[in-house]
């Protein structure tokens, strides 16, 4: 009977054992699952989220505001998420906004640019007029006053020459009174050429100075060139020679003094490159109702990259070429108020030339 019993107890605590190790393993195995479904459903409701917040922060950081996040849930992350969707079109907004002002801004400082280069250019009309009003009084009176007294010396000149000739031709037997005959002779012709010379500069001095700003008038070109070269004359100094290429060209209507103060300007231009000895040539033809003029020198160039600026206001290119760097400015706004054009072609270490197209009529 006692070992019955056992084997009963033995049996039962057998099936206990295994009933409380089945029941562990199920509560194990339940568990593992639970954290496996808690695992992937945080892996959904939360990580993926997360990443894909990073991911567009990271786009957002890199400039592109157009993205979006479709999260929908209603707990923290979807919250985040639609705070950051309105973030994102809040700054798109401010962004648009920037670039709107940003090209009001530049539209602005284009028109005050504008604005500033017009009140500079009008403000160097009416000095460059004032000027010319001056040096039309001042040429005229001089002109004036210079023009009686190189009369009367020509005129003397004239009637000492005549004189001499006939104190020749008496004084053929007295060999001094032939030596003090051709001296005078000599100081007669010397006279006039310098009266002549004197009277050439002032009619230059007319020519380059005429009061005509009220209307157009037929004018030779050739006329004013060569005023401007007479003038010229002294800056060359024995160093540069002048090379005519003159076309049979038709006079065209303008405003004389104002031409001749871009072929000045550009003549100046011209000698200031020029160091040493050179060459300035100067042609002239007409090519489909307009004449052109090209002013050309053996300088030393314009590079390339300042070409552009070159009749800006004010522009210098740092060396002698242009002392007065308004010159070539006035020259550029004195051609467009005659509906023509110029243009400058330059190579360092060559030379320039400075084209000229003007209308005939």
């Amino acid at each position: 009977v006692n070992q019955r019993d056992s084997f009963e107890a033995a049996a039962r605590a057998e099936i206990t054992f295994n009933s409380t190790y089945t029941i562990m393993t199920i509560v194990f195995g339940g568990t593992i699952l639970l954290s496996i479904f808690i695992a992937l459903g945080l892996v959904r409701f939360i990580t993926v989220p997360v990443r894909q917040l990073e991911q567009a922060a990271g786009e957002v950081a890199k400039g592109d505001l157009e993205v979006q996040l479709h999260i929908n849930s209603k707990d923290e992350i979807g919250r985040l998420a639609r705070s950051f969707n309105q973030m994102t079109i809040s700054l798109r907004n401010a962004k648009q906004k920037m670039q709107r002002q940003a090209q009001t801004l530049r539209a602005q400082n284009k028109q005050l640019e504008k604005a500033m280069r017009e009140l500079r250019e009008t403000q160097e009309q009416l000095l460059m007029k004032e000027k010319m009003a001056s040096l039309g009084d001042l040429v005229a009176g001089v002109a004036h006053e210079i023009n009686n007294p190189i009369g009367a010396v020509n005129a003397s000149a004239d009637v000492v020459r005549r004189c001499a000739d006939k104190i020749e031709s008496e004084a053929r037997k007295n060999q001094q009174l032939q030596k003090t005959t051709k001296i005078l002779k000599e100081s007669a012709g010397v006279i006039l050429t310098a009266g002549n010379r004197i009277a050439a500069i002032v009619k230059s001095l007319k020519n380059f100075a005429r009061l005509d700003e009220s209307e157009y008038q037929k004018t030779d070109i050739h006329e004013g060139i060569e005023s401007s070269l007479i003038l010229m004359e002294n800056e060359f100094q024995n160093r540069i020679s002048v090379v005519r290429d003159y076309h049979d060209i038709p006079e065209i209507v303008c405003y004389p003094g104002q031409l001749n103060q871009v072929f000045l300007s550009l003549l100046k231009n011209a000698t200031n490159a020029i160091e040493g000895s050179g060459r300035i040539s100067i042609k002239t033809t007409t090519e489909n109702g307009h004449v052109r003029v090209e002013i050309s020198d053996t300088g030393k160039g314009i590079p390339r990259r300042k070409l552009g600026k070159i009749f800006d206001f004010g522009f210098s290119t740092g060396d002698s070429r242009v002392k007065m760097s308004s010159g070539l400015s006035t020259a550029y706004n004195i051609v467009q108020k005659h509906h023509g054009e110029i243009k400058v072609d330059s190579e360092v270490g060559k030379g320039t030339t400075f084209s000229i197209v003007l209308p005939i009529k």
